[in-house]
């Protein structure tokens, strides 16, 4: 088994099984409920999946070619297409958290009502980009090298064929720990979807409304270095890497931490 093929299998084992893990530890404290936990997926995929995309495609011109990266259709500065989206991401989830919290859950306002909601969103997150990406590219690899696939490859017209033989091997030539730092990534983000949930929620117990901007400022600050990545103005992975896994263990403290402040709120 190749070292990508072994990252690809490592990773779709560990998502199901950490997220698994969440659920059945949540179950077991008695947190779990069907109405936070579906609001966190509808919110992602309606805020996320749909509205924020929607949105994007109107603001956000692909890149012209190789080496080339997206930006603001009417302005080519990295540095406002990286602000643009990184604010765009805090106000399509952190608003879709507040609505949810007062029209979807509105009695449901407890600390393990905030963690199942931020696992639903979370969850929803690893799983449709983090999972369904790594079984699709599993596929995607496994489907080109296998014998067996030729002669439907062959029914492709040849640029349709060059792109996806080209992603394959891009895929393949893909160092083992290059996974890892995925599988690692995709936690942070589930850790910082729970702590944004459990923040604002705590924000609305204790009727401190300013937590509302001060969550997508928050939002925006955690995915302004990935923004600026995507933008070609920081070139090194491992500092980008390195920022998400200092708020990924910084939520994982509020996670744990907040519990004591619900008790304490009225």
């Amino acid at each position: 088994m190749t070292p990508a093929l072994s990252g690809l299998v490592l990773q779709i084992i560990v998502y199901v099984l950490v997220f698994g893990g969440l659920l059945v530890w949540v179950v077991r404290n008695k947190w779990f409920s069907w109405q936070p936990f579906g609001s966190g997926i509808l919110v992602f995929v309606v805020f996320v999946l749909i509205l924020e995309q929607i949105v994007h495609s109107l603001m956000i011109a692909p890149p012209a070619g190789e080496g080339s990266f997206p930006h603001l259709r009417w302005s080519d500065s990295p540095l406002l297409y990286a602000l643009y989206g990184a604010f765009m991401a805090g106000v399509f989830e952190e608003g879709g958290r507040i609505i949810a919290f007062f029209l979807l859950i509105p009695r449901r306002h407890k600390y393990g009502d905030g963690f199942v909601y931020g696992l639903g969103h979370g969850g929803a997150e690893l799983l449709l980009i983090g999972l369904v990406s790594a079984i699709n590219a599993l596929v995607l690899i496994m489907t080109v090298s296998s014998e067996g696939a030729q002669p439907i490859l062959q029914n492709i017209p040849a640029d349709q064929l060059k792109i996806i033989e080209q992603s394959a091997r891009t895929i393949q030539e893909t160092p083992f720990f290059m996974f890892i730092i995925g599988l690692l990534e995709r936690f942070a983000a589930l850790f910082i979807q729970i702590a944004l949930s459990l923040f604002v929620l705590l924000g609305i117990r204790q009727k401190r409304y300013l937590v509302f901007p001060a969550a997508i400022l928050l939002h925006a600050l955690v995915d302004f270095m990935p923004a600026l990545y995507q933008a070609g103005i920081i070139r090194n992975i491992w500092i980008v890497e390195g920022v998400v896994w200092i708020f990924g263990i910084l939520a994982l403290g509020f996670v744990f931490g907040s519990r004591r402040l619900f008790q304490a709120a009225p």
